[in-house]
């Protein structure tokens, strides 16, 4: 009776290449979903898009992006991106900065007009959190005005 040798490299190298061919599948999965994405949140947000304001230390913006959503929850160490807040149609992600720097994230609701929340790092407030709810607050009729178009 012959008995198969078992070829380690061989089943190794296979694995791999199985490995590789499904890591690539995955990619192109996660690259389609996020085109879709990116399509879904301008067509649901783009009214809002370019809407600005702020004072002589803070400046919101709206976030006009999906790629923008990723780079907000990476810089700020909370789940905006990941928890795809681009694609609640209920809602409005603005980021707060001071010299450009990533401060809070704040999220409207679209149905009431108040703010819902305001994160900064790690969903901590930071030291202008009051300012920034104010700062929206006072200009919530530039969102509001932006809604029939």
């Amino acid at each position: 009776i012959k008995v198969a040798r078992f070829d380690r490299k061989q089943w190794h190298s296979q694995t791999e290449i199985a490995s590789e061919y499904k890591r690539r599948e995955d990619m192109e999965l996660q690259k389609q979903i996020a085109i879709e994405n990116d399509y879904l949140f301008k067509k649901s947000k783009s009214k809002f898009f370019g809407i600005s304001f702020g004072n002589e230390l803070i400046n919101i913006e709206v976030l006009n992006s999906v790629q923008a959503y990723f780079e907000e929850g990476e810089s700020l160490h909370h789940c905006v991106h990941t928890s795809k807040y681009f694609l609640k149609d209920n809602s409005l992600v603005l980021s707060a900065r001071i010299n450009k720097k990533r401060i809070e994230t704040v999220e409207v609701s679209l149905d009431t007009f108040e703010v819902v929340q305001s994160r900064g790092a790690f969903n901590q407030s930071s030291e202008f959190h009051n300012t920034i709810i104010e700062l929206v607050n006072r200009n919530m009729n530039v969102i509001g005005g932006r809604m029939s178009v």
